[in-house]
């Protein structure tokens, strides 16, 4: 599994992120990133509301653990999990 790397906040994410789904879900990895479904159009944030707590949902974290530090207005995200737990982030398959 590559779309994530150790950081010193935490874990660092790279996501692809496709808005407008029939459901919010963890597709999988496409690549070297994960894929994410959202059911949120991307206005005015809904989208990245949706994403961060989706990320703290299925991780059982808080969502100011979950922040974009990256690509707050594309597609393609760079976000850090605040955790040291790397079995967290294994888990989201």
């Amino acid at each position: 599994m590559t779309y994530y790397k150790k950081t010193a906040d935490g874990f660092l994410i790279e996501a692809k992120i496709v808005t407008r789904s029939s459901k919010s879900s963890i597709a999988g990895v496409l690549g070297e990133k994960l894929k994410i479904c959202l059911k949120s159009p991307p206005v005015e944030g809904r989208a990245n509301d949706e994403l961060t707590a989706l990320m703290a949902k299925r991780l059982g974290l808080s969502r100011k653990d979950v922040v974009i530090v990256r690509g707050r207005a594309c597609s393609n995200k760079k976000i850090v999990i605040r955790t040291g737990n790397e079995n967290l982030l294994k888990s989201l398959l």
